[in-house]
Protein backbone atom coordinates (compact mmCIF):
# COMPACT_ATOMS: atom_id res chain seq x y z
CA UNK A 1 0.00 0.00 0.00
CA UNK A 2 1.45 3.77 -0.47
CA UNK A 3 1.95 5.25 2.50
CA UNK A 4 1.20 8.74 2.87
CA UNK A 5 2.86 11.49 4.33
CA UNK A 6 0.75 14.24 6.11
CA UNK A 7 1.35 15.78 9.82
CA UNK A 8 -1.35 15.86 12.31
CA UNK A 9 -2.35 18.61 14.30
CA UNK A 10 -3.73 18.83 18.01
CA UNK A 11 -6.02 21.33 18.77
CA UNK A 12 -6.88 22.50 21.75
CA UNK A 13 -10.59 23.65 21.57
CA UNK A 14 -11.41 26.04 24.67
CA UNK A 15 -15.55 26.07 25.28
CA UNK A 16 -16.33 29.47 26.74
CA UNK A 17 -18.70 29.20 30.08
CA UNK A 18 -21.40 31.87 30.69
CA UNK A 19 -22.47 32.82 33.14
CA UNK A 20 -26.28 34.52 33.74
CA UNK A 21 -27.73 36.24 36.63
CA UNK A 22 -29.02 32.72 37.47
CA UNK A 23 -25.67 31.54 38.15
CA UNK A 24 -24.55 33.93 41.09
CA UNK A 25 -24.40 31.16 43.39
CA UNK A 26 -21.65 33.31 45.87
CA UNK A 27 -24.08 35.93 46.09
CA UNK A 28 -24.20 35.94 49.89
CA UNK A 29 -20.38 36.07 50.38
CA UNK A 30 -19.80 38.46 47.40
CA UNK A 31 -22.69 40.30 46.22
CA UNK A 32 -22.52 41.85 43.20
CA UNK A 33 -24.40 45.32 41.29
CA UNK A 34 -23.53 49.09 42.18
CA UNK A 35 -21.99 49.26 46.17
CA UNK A 36 -24.22 51.52 48.75
CA UNK A 37 -27.18 50.79 50.14
CA UNK A 38 -29.53 47.68 49.59
CA UNK A 39 -31.56 47.78 46.43
CA UNK A 40 -33.19 45.82 43.73
CA UNK A 41 -32.21 45.40 40.31
CA UNK A 42 -34.96 44.58 37.72
CA UNK A 43 -33.89 41.64 34.82
CA UNK A 44 -36.54 40.51 33.08
CA UNK A 45 -39.50 43.33 32.46
CA UNK A 46 -43.06 42.38 31.41
CA UNK A 47 -43.81 43.60 28.06
CA UNK A 48 -47.13 45.25 27.04
CA UNK A 49 -49.92 43.22 27.93
CA UNK A 50 -53.55 42.20 26.07
CA UNK A 51 -56.82 43.59 27.73
CA UNK A 52 -58.32 39.94 29.05
CA UNK A 53 -55.72 37.90 28.21
CA UNK A 54 -54.94 35.23 30.42
CA UNK A 55 -51.51 35.09 28.75
CA UNK A 56 -48.52 34.95 31.12
CA UNK A 57 -45.78 36.41 30.76
CA UNK A 58 -42.01 36.28 32.82
CA UNK A 59 -40.92 38.98 35.44
CA UNK A 60 -37.34 38.68 37.36
CA UNK A 61 -35.52 40.16 40.04
CA UNK A 62 -32.71 40.22 41.93
CA UNK A 63 -31.59 42.22 45.17
CA UNK A 64 -27.45 43.39 45.75
CA UNK A 65 -25.55 44.98 48.75
CA UNK A 66 -27.56 42.74 51.14
CA UNK A 67 -27.18 38.89 51.91
CA UNK A 68 -29.90 36.59 51.24
CA UNK A 69 -30.26 35.56 54.89
CA UNK A 70 -30.94 39.19 55.65
CA UNK A 71 -33.62 39.36 53.02
CA UNK A 72 -37.44 39.00 53.96
CA UNK A 73 -39.05 38.98 50.44
CA UNK A 74 -39.00 40.26 46.98
CA UNK A 75 -42.75 42.22 46.05
CA UNK A 76 -43.96 44.11 43.75
CA UNK A 77 -47.06 46.78 43.30
CA UNK A 78 -48.80 47.32 40.21
CA UNK A 79 -50.15 51.11 40.41
CA UNK A 80 -52.22 52.89 37.62
CA UNK A 81 -52.02 56.08 35.59
CA UNK A 82 -53.46 57.69 38.84
CA UNK A 83 -50.28 56.37 41.03
CA UNK A 84 -53.40 54.53 43.12
CA UNK A 85 -51.73 50.40 43.63
CA UNK A 86 -54.34 48.48 42.23
CA UNK A 87 -52.48 44.89 42.77
CA UNK A 88 -49.52 43.57 44.59
CA UNK A 89 -47.68 39.76 44.50
CA UNK A 90 -44.58 38.49 45.58
CA UNK A 91 -41.78 37.21 43.77
CA UNK A 92 -39.95 33.88 44.73
CA UNK A 93 -36.58 32.01 44.34
CA UNK A 94 -37.38 28.93 45.30
CA UNK A 95 -36.60 27.01 42.41
CA UNK A 96 -40.48 26.24 40.95
CA UNK A 97 -40.87 23.81 43.91
CA UNK A 98 -44.09 24.90 45.31
CA UNK A 99 -47.70 26.06 44.42
CA UNK A 100 -48.40 29.49 46.05
CA UNK A 101 -51.26 30.45 48.26
CA UNK A 102 -51.61 33.79 47.23
CA UNK A 103 -54.64 32.44 44.57
CA UNK A 104 -54.13 35.63 42.19
CA UNK A 105 -55.59 35.28 38.79
CA UNK A 106 -53.13 37.57 36.93
CA UNK A 107 -50.10 35.67 38.77
CA UNK A 108 -49.09 32.03 38.12
CA UNK A 109 -49.60 29.31 40.42
CA UNK A 110 -45.60 28.89 40.54
CA UNK A 111 -43.11 30.85 40.43
CA UNK A 112 -40.83 29.68 37.19
CA UNK A 113 -37.69 29.97 39.07
CA UNK A 114 -35.38 28.01 37.47
CA UNK A 115 -32.56 27.28 40.51
CA UNK A 116 -33.25 28.10 43.99
CA UNK A 117 -31.54 30.72 46.32
CA UNK A 118 -29.46 31.77 43.16
CA UNK A 119 -30.79 35.30 44.13
CA UNK A 120 -32.90 35.62 40.81
CA UNK A 121 -36.75 36.04 42.20
CA UNK A 122 -39.30 35.29 39.56
CA UNK A 123 -43.40 35.52 39.16
CA UNK A 124 -45.34 35.59 35.53
CA UNK A 125 -47.79 37.82 34.72
CA UNK A 126 -50.71 38.32 33.43
CA UNK A 127 -53.33 41.31 32.39
CA UNK A 128 -56.28 40.37 34.26
CA UNK A 129 -54.59 42.91 37.48
CA UNK A 130 -57.15 45.78 35.02
CA UNK A 131 -60.21 45.47 33.47
CA UNK A 132 -59.56 48.72 31.63
CA UNK A 133 -56.88 49.43 29.06
CA UNK A 134 -54.51 52.08 30.19
CA UNK A 135 -51.20 53.05 31.23
CA UNK A 136 -49.75 51.06 34.37
CA UNK A 137 -46.79 51.23 36.31
CA UNK A 138 -44.72 48.56 37.93
CA UNK A 139 -42.47 48.90 41.12
CA UNK A 140 -40.29 46.07 42.68
CA UNK A 141 -39.43 46.19 46.39
CA UNK A 142 -36.97 44.22 48.78
CA UNK A 143 -38.09 43.70 52.47
CA UNK A 144 -35.98 43.29 55.45
CA UNK A 145 -36.64 43.58 59.09
CA UNK A 146 -40.25 44.92 57.94
CA UNK A 147 -38.45 48.04 55.89
CA UNK A 148 -38.68 48.00 52.25
CA UNK A 149 -35.95 49.25 49.79
CA UNK A 150 -36.06 50.15 46.25
CA UNK A 151 -33.71 51.95 43.73
CA UNK A 152 -34.84 51.47 40.14
CA UNK A 153 -37.61 53.67 38.53
CA UNK A 154 -41.21 52.22 38.27
CA UNK A 155 -41.41 50.55 34.94
CA UNK A 156 -44.52 51.55 32.48
CA UNK A 157 -45.97 49.05 30.61
CA UNK A 158 -49.51 49.34 28.32
CA UNK A 159 -52.58 47.05 28.77
CA UNK A 160 -54.88 47.68 25.57
CA UNK A 161 -57.49 46.00 23.86
CA UNK A 162 -55.34 44.71 20.95
CA UNK A 163 -55.52 43.31 17.39
CA UNK A 164 -53.68 40.84 16.07
CA UNK A 165 -51.35 42.24 12.35
CA UNK A 166 -52.71 40.99 9.49
CA UNK A 167 -50.53 39.06 6.72
CA UNK A 168 -50.79 38.90 3.16
CA UNK A 169 -48.35 36.96 0.75
CA UNK A 170 -47.25 38.88 -1.95
CA UNK A 171 -44.61 37.14 -3.85
CA UNK A 172 -42.68 33.81 -3.11
CA UNK A 173 -40.41 30.97 -5.57
CA UNK A 174 -42.00 27.66 -5.59
CA UNK A 175 -38.81 26.63 -6.11
CA UNK A 176 -35.19 27.05 -5.75
CA UNK A 177 -32.99 25.28 -8.31
CA UNK A 178 -29.75 24.10 -7.52
CA UNK A 179 -27.96 26.73 -10.01
CA UNK A 180 -27.14 30.76 -9.26
CA UNK A 181 -30.89 32.32 -8.76
CA UNK A 182 -31.86 35.68 -6.76
CA UNK A 183 -35.71 35.27 -5.44
CA UNK A 184 -37.35 37.09 -2.91
CA UNK A 185 -39.98 36.47 -0.09
CA UNK A 186 -42.73 39.13 0.06
CA UNK A 187 -45.30 39.85 2.40
CA UNK A 188 -47.82 42.67 3.62
CA UNK A 189 -47.98 42.89 7.16
CA UNK A 190 -50.26 45.59 8.84
CA UNK A 191 -51.90 46.14 12.50
CA UNK A 192 -55.31 46.82 12.05
CA UNK A 193 -55.93 48.47 15.54
CA UNK A 194 -55.69 52.28 16.26
CA UNK A 195 -53.69 51.26 20.18
CA UNK A 196 -51.44 54.19 20.52
CA UNK A 197 -47.87 52.94 20.08
CA UNK A 198 -49.07 49.12 18.45
CA UNK A 199 -47.10 48.25 15.17
CA UNK A 200 -45.84 45.44 13.74
CA UNK A 201 -42.51 44.56 15.58
CA UNK A 202 -41.25 41.68 13.43
CA UNK A 203 -42.30 39.66 10.77
CA UNK A 204 -40.23 36.04 10.48
CA UNK A 205 -40.24 32.71 8.53
CA UNK A 206 -39.59 29.37 10.10
CA UNK A 207 -39.24 25.95 7.38
CA UNK A 208 -40.84 22.44 7.97
CA UNK A 209 -38.07 19.62 6.40
CA UNK A 210 -39.26 17.13 3.81
CA UNK A 211 -40.43 15.08 7.07
CA UNK A 212 -41.89 17.21 9.22
CA UNK A 213 -39.52 18.48 11.53
CA UNK A 214 -39.35 22.16 12.51
CA UNK A 215 -35.91 23.58 11.73
CA UNK A 216 -34.74 25.86 14.33
CA UNK A 217 -33.43 28.49 12.30
CA UNK A 218 -35.30 31.63 12.28
CA UNK A 219 -35.12 33.92 9.20
CA UNK A 220 -36.16 37.54 9.89
CA UNK A 221 -37.71 39.52 6.90
CA UNK A 222 -37.04 43.67 6.65
CA UNK A 223 -39.13 46.38 5.57
CA UNK A 224 -36.81 48.54 3.49
CA UNK A 225 -38.65 51.79 4.17
CA UNK A 226 -39.61 54.39 6.29
CA UNK A 227 -44.10 53.48 6.78
CA UNK A 228 -43.41 50.92 4.58
CA UNK A 229 -45.80 47.50 5.23
CA UNK A 230 -43.86 45.28 3.06
CA UNK A 231 -41.34 42.52 4.53
CA UNK A 232 -39.37 41.39 2.16
CA UNK A 233 -36.18 38.35 2.32
CA UNK A 234 -33.68 37.96 -0.40
CA UNK A 235 -32.99 34.28 -1.49
CA UNK A 236 -29.70 33.17 -2.76
CA UNK A 237 -28.18 29.80 -3.08
CA UNK A 238 -26.73 30.03 0.32
CA UNK A 239 -30.26 29.47 1.43
CA UNK A 240 -29.95 25.70 0.35
CA UNK A 241 -26.50 25.12 2.57
CA UNK A 242 -27.22 21.53 3.83
CA UNK A 243 -30.44 21.29 2.88
CA UNK A 244 -31.18 17.83 0.94
CA UNK A 245 -33.54 17.84 -1.99
CA UNK A 246 -37.38 18.08 -1.30
CA UNK A 247 -40.51 19.88 -0.37
CA UNK A 248 -40.00 22.68 2.53
CA UNK A 249 -42.68 24.46 4.06
CA UNK A 250 -42.64 27.66 4.55
CA UNK A 251 -44.07 29.45 7.55
CA UNK A 252 -44.33 32.99 7.98
CA UNK A 253 -45.63 34.94 10.91
CA UNK A 254 -46.00 38.35 11.66
CA UNK A 255 -45.77 39.61 15.95
CA UNK A 256 -47.17 43.13 16.94
CA UNK A 257 -45.86 44.98 20.10
CA UNK A 258 -48.41 43.38 22.51
CA UNK A 259 -46.97 40.02 21.01
CA UNK A 260 -49.70 39.09 19.66
CA UNK A 261 -48.95 36.39 16.47
CA UNK A 262 -51.11 36.51 13.10
CA UNK A 263 -52.35 33.85 11.19
CA UNK A 264 -49.89 32.05 9.80
CA UNK A 265 -48.90 31.93 5.51
CA UNK A 266 -47.62 28.80 4.40
CA UNK A 267 -46.17 27.41 1.21
CA UNK A 268 -44.63 24.13 -0.18
CA UNK A 269 -41.01 25.29 -1.75
CA UNK A 270 -39.06 22.76 -3.46
CA UNK A 271 -35.34 23.12 -2.96
CA UNK A 272 -32.90 21.65 -4.89
CA UNK A 273 -29.12 20.56 -3.80
CA UNK A 274 -26.99 18.68 -6.45
CA UNK A 275 -23.37 17.14 -5.04
CA UNK A 276 -19.86 18.74 -5.47
CA UNK A 277 -18.46 19.29 -9.17
CA UNK A 278 -15.33 17.59 -8.94
CA UNK A 279 -12.96 18.82 -12.00
CA UNK A 280 -9.32 19.52 -13.20
CA UNK A 281 -7.38 16.30 -11.08
CA UNK A 282 -3.81 16.72 -11.72
CA UNK A 283 -2.31 13.01 -10.51
CA UNK A 284 0.93 11.65 -11.66
CA UNK A 285 0.48 8.57 -14.57
CA UNK A 286 3.33 7.11 -13.18
CA UNK A 287 5.89 7.06 -10.68
CA UNK A 288 8.98 5.58 -10.53
CA UNK A 289 9.28 3.26 -7.14
CA UNK A 290 12.21 4.75 -5.05
CA UNK A 291 15.07 2.92 -3.87
CA UNK A 292 16.14 1.76 -0.26
CA UNK A 293 17.25 5.33 0.61
CA UNK A 294 15.09 7.30 -1.08
CA UNK A 295 11.47 8.32 -0.54
CA UNK A 296 9.30 10.11 -3.68
CA UNK A 297 6.96 12.50 -3.56
CA UNK A 298 4.09 14.12 -5.47
CA UNK A 299 1.08 15.97 -5.29
CA UNK A 300 -2.60 15.18 -6.03
CA UNK A 301 -5.28 18.07 -6.64
CA UNK A 302 -8.81 19.02 -8.05
CA UNK A 303 -10.77 21.54 -8.15
CA UNK A 304 -14.36 21.22 -5.94
CA UNK A 305 -17.12 23.37 -6.81
CA UNK A 306 -20.76 23.78 -5.36
CA UNK A 307 -23.91 25.23 -6.70
CA UNK A 308 -24.49 26.25 -2.63
CA UNK A 309 -21.36 28.32 -2.72
CA UNK A 310 -18.41 27.17 -0.71
CA UNK A 311 -20.12 27.15 2.32
CA UNK A 312 -21.63 23.67 1.49
CA UNK A 313 -18.42 21.92 1.01
CA UNK A 314 -17.93 19.39 3.90
CA UNK A 315 -15.26 17.77 3.06
CA UNK A 316 -12.67 16.28 -0.17
CA UNK A 317 -10.82 13.27 0.16
CA UNK A 318 -9.26 10.71 -1.91
CA UNK A 319 -8.89 6.95 -1.26
CA UNK A 320 -6.75 4.25 -2.44
CA UNK A 321 -9.82 1.95 -3.62
CA UNK A 322 -8.06 -0.61 -5.57
CA UNK A 323 -4.22 -2.35 -5.51
CA UNK A 324 -1.90 -3.98 -7.14
CA UNK A 325 -2.38 -7.20 -5.47
CA UNK A 326 -6.15 -6.89 -6.31
CA UNK A 327 -6.89 -6.02 -2.43
CA UNK A 328 -9.04 -2.90 -1.87
CA UNK A 329 -7.61 0.35 0.44
CA UNK A 330 -9.54 1.35 3.28
CA UNK A 331 -7.89 4.88 4.28
CA UNK A 332 -9.71 7.87 3.30
CA UNK A 333 -7.20 10.95 2.56
CA UNK A 334 -8.86 14.53 3.52
CA UNK A 335 -7.62 16.48 0.70
CA UNK A 336 -7.19 20.66 2.08
CA UNK A 337 -7.79 23.69 0.69
CA UNK A 338 -5.72 25.47 2.85
CA UNK A 339 -2.35 27.28 1.62
CA UNK A 340 -0.07 25.44 3.32
CA UNK A 341 2.10 24.35 0.37
CA UNK A 342 4.90 23.00 2.88
CA UNK A 343 2.06 20.40 4.75
CA UNK A 344 -1.32 19.29 2.85
CA UNK A 345 0.84 20.67 -0.65
CA UNK A 346 -1.85 23.27 -1.06
CA UNK A 347 -0.49 26.70 -2.50
CA UNK A 348 -4.01 28.86 -2.55
CA UNK A 349 -6.31 28.85 0.89
CA UNK A 350 -10.20 29.26 -0.44
CA UNK A 351 -9.79 29.04 -4.34
CA UNK A 352 -11.65 25.95 -4.46
CA UNK A 353 -8.71 23.68 -5.39
CA UNK A 354 -7.94 20.70 -2.54
CA UNK A 355 -4.51 19.20 -2.99
CA UNK A 356 -2.46 16.71 -0.68
CA UNK A 357 1.18 16.33 -1.09
CA UNK A 358 2.01 11.86 -0.81
CA UNK A 359 4.83 9.51 -0.63
CA UNK A 360 5.48 6.04 -2.35
CA UNK A 361 8.17 4.22 0.02
CA UNK A 362 10.47 1.44 -1.65
CA UNK A 363 8.29 -1.14 0.56
CA UNK A 364 5.30 -0.14 -2.12
CA UNK A 365 4.29 -2.29 -4.24
CA UNK A 366 4.69 -2.08 -8.21
CA UNK A 367 1.35 -1.90 -10.41
CA UNK A 368 -1.32 0.29 -10.59
CA UNK A 369 -3.48 1.67 -8.07
CA UNK A 370 -6.78 3.13 -8.22
CA UNK A 371 -7.65 6.44 -6.60
CA UNK A 372 -10.85 7.91 -5.97
CA UNK A 373 -11.30 11.27 -5.33
CA UNK A 374 -14.61 12.32 -3.31
CA UNK A 375 -16.56 15.95 -2.89
CA UNK A 376 -19.31 15.73 -0.02
CA UNK A 377 -21.66 18.94 0.49
CA UNK A 378 -23.40 19.20 3.99
CA UNK A 379 -26.38 18.33 2.64
CA UNK A 380 -24.44 14.64 2.20
CA UNK A 381 -24.77 14.64 -1.45
CA UNK A 382 -21.23 13.42 -3.10
CA UNK A 383 -19.48 13.08 -6.13
CA UNK A 384 -16.59 11.33 -7.81
CA UNK A 385 -13.89 11.30 -9.84
CA UNK A 386 -11.68 7.68 -10.50
CA UNK A 387 -7.96 8.31 -11.86
CA UNK A 388 -5.13 5.58 -11.78
CA UNK A 389 -1.23 5.67 -10.77
CA UNK A 390 1.44 3.86 -12.21
CA UNK A 391 4.35 2.60 -10.09
CA UNK A 392 7.51 1.21 -12.23
CA UNK A 393 10.56 0.38 -11.51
Amino acid sequence: MIKFHAQIYLYAIVLPILFGAAGCSSFDDNPSGPPGAPAVQPVLWLPNLVLGSAAFFPLQATPYNISLDQLDSLRATISDSNAQVIATFQLYDDGNAFDLTDNLAFASLRSGDNVPHDALYCRSINSLFTTQPGLFQLQIYGWTKGVSFSEHYPYAFNVAADAPPLLSLIGIPDSLPSAPFLYEIEVLAIDPDTVSGDSVTEVALQLYTPSGSLIDTVYSLYSYGLGDNYYRLPLTPAFAIGRPTGNYTFVIKAFDTYNLVSDSLSHVVFIENLGPNLSELVLPDTIILPTSEDTSYFTATIRCLDDQGVGDISEVKLRTLYMPDSTWGTNFIPMLDDGDLANSGDSSAGDGIYSRSLSIWPSNQIGVYQFHFYGIDKADNQSEIIDSLWVVP
